[in-house]
């Protein structure tokens, strides 16, 4: 089974992974996006109601860039946001380019959950990105 199994496709329609990653390889998914409106003046990308995938690359990378010391320097990614239909087919896909983390907000879930983590907000800038 892969993660994309795991979280219900009826309720996160949105699934965001790293660039050069297969739909296998999904990080996370959220239930809400904002930041979307106009490629000519991005603003961050807010996520927010989500499942991001405990040891997956995604959750790796936003922990060590966002709980790692200020000596440590951070790497940007390109990432790919996927907005699935109701049968779990691409309707749409943005590519964000030198996309980072800046905010993480969990949210409350049991303790006994040990694949993921709820994820109330997650924040992320970028350079640039390309529209569906």
């Amino acid at each position: 089974m892969d993660q994309t199994d795991i979280a219900p496709k009826s309720v996160f329609r949105l699934a965001i992974a790293s660039a050069g990653s297969t739909t296998h390889d999904v990080g996370a998914a959220f239930q809400e996006a904002s930041g979307l409106e106009s490629a000519a003046t991005p603003a961050n990308l807010v996520l927010k109601r989500g499942y991001m995938f405990k040891g997956s690359p995604l959750a790796q990378w936003v922990t060590q860039t966002l709980e790692g010391s200020l000596g440590q320097p951070s790497e940007a990614r390109t990432l790919i946001l996927l907005l699935a239909g109701e049968t779990g087919q691409d309707l749409a896909t943005w590519t964000f380019l030198n996309a980072w983390p800046v905010k993480w907000e969990l949210a409350s879930i049991s303790p006994t959950d040990t694949t993921g983590l709820a994820t109330e907000s997650l924040e992320i800038a970028f350079s640039s990105v390309t529209p569906p």
